[in-house]
């Protein structure tokens, strides 16, 4: 079975960037919005994905590519 995770477009590029090591100033800059944006799609994406912190978002989000929940079907829309 493979899972699907489902991100609009602006938050799966949050979450790129954020793989990437940026912070939440730096991804405000590249992606032209304002930094309250980005704090709230963070929040958003941590209740998501059930995770505390950054870090947590992270792991959580590898870990469903490592396990291959996720390897197969990823949609963004």
């Amino acid at each position: 079975m493979v899972a699907k995770i489902k991100l609009p477009k602006r938050k799966a590029e949050v979450l790129r960037l954020l793989f990437y090591g940026n912070n939440d100033k730096e991804i405000a800059a590249e992606l032209g919005i304002a930094l309250p944006t980005v704090r709230t799609y963070m929040q958003r994406m941590f209740h998501r994905f059930g995770t505390p912190d950054r870090t947590g978002l992270v792991v959580e989000v590898f870990r469903i590519f490592r396990s291959g929940e996720g390897s197969q079907k990823v949609v963004i829309k």
